[in-house]
């Protein structure tokens, strides 16, 4: 585990951002349950809003399925 520990505050904090990313996906889940609404966080730091999974089948990017995109700083994750 890292040295730095969080304070008691800042876990709540980042709990509540989390639990609220977890329901705006979860009310569209259920508006558009035909659909699989995801989050997709690219290496670059763009926290996507997806409607579809992040690649087809073949490995390709579905850039088209993003229904907003967010920057989180200092953040990544998978590469398109």
């Amino acid at each position: 585990m890292a040295d730095i520990e969080l304070t008691p505050a800042q876990k709540r904090k980042l709990k509540r951002a989390v639990a609220a990313l977890n329901d705006v996906r979860q009310e569209l889940q259920q508006e558009h349950p035909e659909r699989y609404i995801n989050w997709y966080l690219e290496d670059t730091g763009n926290l996507n809003l997806m409607e579809s999974e992040s690649h087809d089948r073949d490995g390709d990017p579905q850039r088209d399925k993003v229904i907003e995109q967010f920057s989180l700083d200092n953040s990544g994750g998978g590469g398109w």
